[in-house]
């Protein structure tokens, strides 16, 4: 059996912190629960309009997992303070960019947003409602490690307008939570999702790792149960990838960490897609599960081609020209923030924002076909699917469909006019599904 080819770079979860204080209004976000309306699931070629999502990154941790490869520091006291400073002057220098946009979602995440204390929290979002209009804002989510969570923290973050946690669990499983070098156990993970139901949290995401060395199929099973049972509104889940410059990349290099033989790993794939779905969730990307209703709005935007800013060391964002046909001339811009948090920290510590300054360590120009190629790859993850018509023209829509036939033929895609939309077996050959078009 092939290989699945729907392993993504896993995200993982957080630590809350102590402390309290609330200065934001919730009356900057618009008055409606977070859930998303399951009758207008957006394809690839949702019509852009004016808004915004804003991602804000955290980049400290306590300690670094050895799977993570993400732009994280471990740091036992960090300065919020300063770090609210320097994420609060890049937010103001970007609104003139993007004034006329309305912002739609927020996402702390890093790193461990919620090792920060609840005031960090309420300048961030006070400081966003003062420079961009929140009134069409329906989702905040803060990224929430089960080891350090309490329940006046979550109430405060609640209080303060965000309405999602997404909470890195990663398994129900002790010796997999071990294997994985998490810091929290089975039943802390259990008390975190107790504590925000009580905080007033409906709208629950946990994230779970499969493919851990070590791990089968029964004992992915049993984390399945015990996760489906505490009721979350979605799951993401990712099998975990191995990166060279990490401890567990390093092991691997000396023979020291095996991952699931391939077809182990396909099997641990359709296990969890058919037990996801019999408990009632959609497979709405290839690797993210949510009950109607309370697909990530945030996460969304990426796989559809829409405007999103991001601040904080290492975040990415994207920008366009107006619309999203892509058989016009449209053209958009990706740019990424300076990686290192001194350098980060450096660059705007106690400066106002300067007309042609910015924080940028690199960016790209991307053409119509750039655009094109990134928004068929992305619509093919996704169970809407994309619209052929939308994203091409001419011979290159001719092309496109002779492809989508055999794509169809081997029972990757179901075509619906110009619609076209991964099946099951599509999902789990994501990569190569991809690589039909290119």
């Amino acid at each position: 059996m092939a290989h699945a080819d729907s392993q993504i770079e896993v995200k993982y979860g957080c630590c809350l912190p102590a402390g309290c204080r609330r200065s934001v209004s919730t009356a900057h976000f618009r008055e409606a629960d977070s859930r998303s309306s399951s009758a207008n699931i957006p394809t690839i070629v949702h019509a852009l309009d004016r808004g915004l999502g804003l991602y804000i990154h955290i980049p400290f941790c306590k300690k670094r997992c050895p799977y993570c490869d993400f732009n994280t520091v471990a740091r036992a006291a960090p300065d919020w303070d300063s770090l609210a400073d320097c994420l609060l002057r890049e937010l103001a220098y970007w609104q003139a960019t993007f004034s006329y946009h309305q912002i739609k979602t927020i996402y702390f995440g890093g790193g461990t947003p919620s090792l920060a204390p609840p005031r960090f929290f309420s300048r961030i979002l006070d400081r966003v409602a003062g420079l961009f209009s929140l009134s069409q804002c329906l989702e905040v989510t803060v990224e929430v490690n089960p080891s350090s969570t309490t329940l006046r923290d979550l109430q405060n973050l609640r209080r303060d307008g965000v309405n999602r946690l997404s909470i890195g669990w990663q398994s129900g499983d002790d010796h997999t939570l071990l294997a994985l070098g998490r810091s929290h156990s089975v039943n802390q993970g259990r008390d975190a999702v107790a504590k925000a139901r009580a905080a007033g949290f409906d709208n629950i995401s946990i994230d779970i790792i499969f493919g851990v060395p070590g791990q089968g199929l029964l004992a992915l099973e049993q984390d399945l149960e015990r996760i489906v049972s505490l009721a979350p509104k979605h799951i993401s889940a990712c099998e975990l990838t191995i990166h060279p410059d990490t401890p567990f990349g390093r092991a691997q290099q000396r023979g020291e960490l095996h991952l699931p033989h391939e077809e182990l790993a396909t099997d641990m794939i359709t296990v969890l897609a058919e037990r996801l779905e019999t408990a009632g969730f959609c497979r709405y990307e290839v690797s993210n599960f949510a009950l109607p209703g309370f697909e990530s709005r945030h996460n969304r935007a990426y796989w559809t081609g829409r405007r999103y800013l991001g601040i904080g060391p290492g975040a990415h964002s994207f920008n366009q020209t107006s619309g999203c046909d892509l058989t016009a001339r449209q053209r958009g811009q990706r740019w990424e923030a300076i990686r290192s948090v001194a350098r980060y920290m450096d660059r705007w510590r106690g400066k106002k924002p300067v007309a042609g300054e910015s924080s940028v360590q690199w960016q790209e120009d991307l053409d119509a076909a750039v655009m094109r190629r990134e928004r068929l790859m992305c619509g093919l993850r996704c169970a809407a699917g994309v619209r052929l018509n939308k994203i091409a023209s001419g011979d290159e829509y001719i092309r496109l469909w002779a492809i989508t036939a055999q794509a169809n033929d081997r029972g990757w895609v179901t075509i619906d006019g110009n619609c076209v939309a991964p099946t099951r077996r599509g999902m789990l050959h994501a990569d190569k599904l991809a690589e039909l078009f290119f």
